[in-house]
Formats: C-alpha cells, sequence, structure tokens
C-alpha cells in the first residue's frame, strides 16, 4: 500500500499501539455509497493472526436491514431457518371441536325409558248401553310382555370421527437477498486485508533495513 497507494482506500496504524489501526475507503461506484468516505479502526489482537481483527466502522450509514440483511447471511452455517411446525395437540383439538359441532342432540335417557314401557290396552267398547248400577268387577288388565329385552331401543345414529382441519398457510415469501450490500462488505473486507497484508510487508523491510545498518555500523 505505500509502495502503489490507491485512492479508493487507506490504512495506518498508530505511532503509540500498532495493533489499532484506522481506515477509510470510498463507497464502490454505481451504488447507494458512491463518492462516500467512510471511517473505520481494526482492533488486532495479541496473537494476530491466529485470531481475526475487530472491525468497527465509525462512520453512522443508515442500515435497511430487511434489503441489506447481515455477515450471518453471508455464512450458510449461520443461517436461521424458520420453518413453522404444528403443535401435535392442535389438530386434536381442532377436530374434537368440529365433532362436537357436528353431532345432534342425544334425547334425554328419561325419554328413552319412557318409550320403553308398555302401555295400557284401552278398554273394549261395550256394544250394551251403561247401566244404572255400578259394576263391580274390576277392569280388564293389559297383557304384559313376558321379555321386555325384545322391545326395540332407539340407537342413537353413529358419526364417523371428522377428518382434520386442512390449516392453510400462506405461502411464505421469498427472503430478499440483498445483492448490492454483500458487494460493499466484500470490497471492504478485500481492501482491509490488502492494507493489512502489505502493511505487515512494510513493517517486515523497515525491521530488516533497520537490522541491517545496524550491522553494517558494526
Amino acid at each position: 500500500m505505500m509502495t502503489d497507494p490507491s485512492d479508493q482506500y487507506f490504512a495506518a496504524p498508530l505511532e503509540d499501539n500498532m495493533f489499532d489501526w484506522h481506515f477509510t475507503i470510498r463507497g464502490p461506484r454505481d451504488t447507494e455509497f458512491a463518492g462516500g468516505v467512510y471511517h473505520g479502526r481494526i482492533l488486532l489482537p495479541s496473537d494476530y493472526p491466529f485470531k481475526p481483527p475487530n472491525i468497527i466502522l465509525l462512520t453512522s450509514v443508515r442500515w435497511t436491514c430487511p434489503q441489506c440483511g447481515d455477515i450471518n447471511a453471508l455464512i450458510p452455517e449461520e443461517r436461521e431457518t424458520e420453518t413453522a411446525t404444528e403443535s401435535k395437540y392442535a389438530s386434536q383439538i381442532a377436530q374434537l371441536h368440529i365433532h362436537n359441532m357436528e353431532t345432534p342432540d342425544v334425547q334425554p335417557d328419561h325419554d328413552a325409558d319412557a318409550s320403553s314401557e308398555p302401555t295400557a290396552a284401552p278398554a273394549p267398547a261395550d256394544s250394551n248401553p251403561p247401566s244404572a248400577i255400578p259394576s263391580l268387577a274390576p277392569p280388564p288388565l293389559a297383557e304384559v310382555p313376558a321379555d321386555t329385552n325384545d322391545l326395540p331401543v332407539p340407537v342413537p345414529p353413529l358419526h364417523q370421527p371428522a377428518p382434520a382441519p386442512v390449516v392453510h398457510r400462506p405461502p411464505t415469501p421469498p427472503t430478499a437477498v440483498a445483492r448490492r450490500q454483500p458487494d460493499f462488505v466484500d470490497s471492504v473486507l478485500q481492501g482491509i486485508s490488502t492494507a493489512l497484508l502489505l502493511a505487515l510487508i512494510a513493517l517486515v523491510y523497515k525491521k530488516l533495513l533497520h537490522l541491517n545498518g545496524n550491522m553494517i555500523a558494526d
């Protein structure tokens, strides 16, 4: 970066802390960020490059999250799958509710008992006119069937259980994939990586020159 500077990005460490870098990068052309200059920091851990650096963007940017997404959207392992799972009790509760609505009212038990009891047979009509003196003979008794179990018992109609309701789910809208924002993030990361690599090469080169100067002086 020192031998071949670019007008699109620049990065340099602080004088008193080589693990704290500041960078500036221009917005890519033909994007919403074109013409803008963005300032940020790169904090290198003490065991770099075995641990990744922390990148902080200091310039305030209005992010449109439904369109731009986040860094995790670029990593397949970090994507969250939003698959709605229906509860195992929902279909059973809905089936019972529909079954109760379709089942007719059952007649009370006392109506069924009343219909099963035998009724007294009507007395035969007497052809003779009634006499003035009442008859002392007891009225004829109705014949009771020998086995009351032979009487038909009304059986309520059987209803097969209603089929489980079909839950209509609204179609899931396709996830809006940001096409332009990942390009900007890739450009930022690529520029930062290039700046770090060139800076490290410059530091090593400077160290070698210093050692070479000491050896010549000795």
